[in-house]
């Protein structure tokens, strides 16, 4: 899987280079292109250019919508209906493309400042000298990682998920 990033950035040169979904193709890789956006116009871009001058848009296209960052008090649905009449998103919709909403935790600045995982943070574990979340914020993690995340990636289309082709590491000590 290939999130492109927004703005300029190393991937955003090597597409310019090189037909990089044909070139991994012929290595055996199937790419699956990710696309995260917010609700902002600005956020189809790099969709938009990599699209229109085939740059970079595999079959199995996914294009993000973050709820994450609809700060606007709109409802995720109601904040992304520009996002979904754009001109770059239908043209990737009708070459295939997904559009996937990712939920939104309301508590996932006090997640990220504090540097845990979404696990330690649903236990109400704490990093030393820190306060764990709230108890109300622990059950929001809690519904958000083990109901909402296994949803949003319910989502795709199994072939497009990585898959591990290594044996199982159940019951290895190390």
């Amino acid at each position: 899987m290939l999130d492109a990033g927004g703005g300029l950035t190393g991937f955003s040169a090597l597409v310019d280079e090189i037909p990089l979904v044909g070139a991994l193709g012929e290595q055996g890789i199937e790419v699956v292109g990710l696309f995260c956006v917010g609700p902002e116009q600005a956020d189809l871009d790099y969709l938009e250019r990599f699209a229109d001058q085939g740059l970079f848009l595999p079959k199995a296209t996914v294009i993000v919508l973050n709820a994450g960052l609809v700060l606007s008090g709109k409802s995720a649905v109601a904040a992304f209906t520009a996002i979904r009449q754009n001109r770059a998103f239908k043209a990737a919709t009708d070459a295939g493309a997904r559009a996937v909403m990712l939920p939104n935790l309301s508590c996932m600045s006090q997640i990220t400042d504090r540097g845990l995982t979404f696990a330690q943070a649903a236990a109400g574990q704490a990093k030393e000298g820190q306060e764990p979340l709230s108890l109300f914020d622990q059950a929001r993690v809690n519904r958000w990682w083990t109901r909402d995340i296994p949803g949003f990636f319910g989502q795709f289309p199994p072939e497009w998920l990585p898959t591990s082709t290594l044996p199982a590491q159940a019951g290895v000590s190390s």
